[in-house]
């Protein structure tokens, strides 16, 4: 059975291009329309009303899960749900420029024990609803530390925290950590880029669902061109 789907494009707006904040700073582009498209469709899996926790992954680097995660993130921010993104891809060190949050300290600080409180890696954004918690310093187990209780009790108490929250994992065909990271969340989106991804990865999503039991695992075709955009 081919994975559930949504096609997400183009990212070939006039300006939008220019900033990956594009729901952000580009209200009106097709892009941004697409991910209000996006939240709609996830309506439908989880009542608007609930606490939200969507895992965002992929097959490999450079299909746009990070670009994807923050939109989405955006979204639900300007529609007044308090909201925030988990880098949980500690493998590689990342600040968040388009946010103006550099990497110094986040996620591996907390569950490493390096930091105690909750609060003290948590940073505001400029915009309202929107916070974010950077990944951190390179640790020297990753995956180790996503699977202990103290990254359980974090998720929890955000929970409580924020009506929406976005985890930006590491690719899953890279790493082994964001297979046990979907048995946390509500569903995980798997991005697909167009003209990049191969076309194997659909196998690879099916066995996911099937072989791995991760029932609500959805693909998101990301980057379509306009010329490659039909209706029916």
């Amino acid at each position: 059975r081919p994975p559930s789907r949504i096609h997400l494009g183009p990212r070939s707006d006039p300006t939008p291009g220019d900033t990956p904040l594009v729901v952000l700073k580009h209200s009106r582009a097709r892009i941004t329309e697409a991910f209000r498209a996006l939240r709609t469709n996830i309506d439908f899996l989880v009542p608007p009303e609930k606490q939200l926790t969507i895992l965002v992954t992929s097959g490999i680097a450079g299909e746009g899960k990070s670009f994807c995660s923050l939109n989405l993130a955006s979204i639900y921010s300007v529609c007044e749900k308090k909201t925030i993104i988990v880098r949980c891809d500690m493998h590689k060190a990342f600040s968040i420029d388009s946010l103006g949050i550099p990497n110094t300290i986040g996620l591996s600080n907390y569950l490493s024990g390096q930091v105690k409180e909750l609060s003290d890696i948590i940073r505001r954004t400029d915009y309202s609803n929107l916070d974010v918690l950077v990944s951190g310093p390179v640790p020297p187990k990753p995956a180790e530390l996503l699977a202990g209780e103290r990254f359980k009790s974090l998720l929890q108490e955000l929970k409580i925290r924020y009506d929406v929250i976005i985890l930006d994992s590491s690719p899953i065909g890279l790493t082994n950590e964001t297979l046990y990271l979907t048995r946390m969340v509500d569903f995980s989106i798997y991005i697909l880029r167009y003209n990049y991804s191969n076309k194997g990865f659909i196998d690879d999503i099916n066995g996911l669902r099937e072989k791995k039991k991760i029932k609500n695992l959805y693909a998101l075709i990301n980057d379509i061109p306009d010329k490659d955009l039909h209706y029916g």
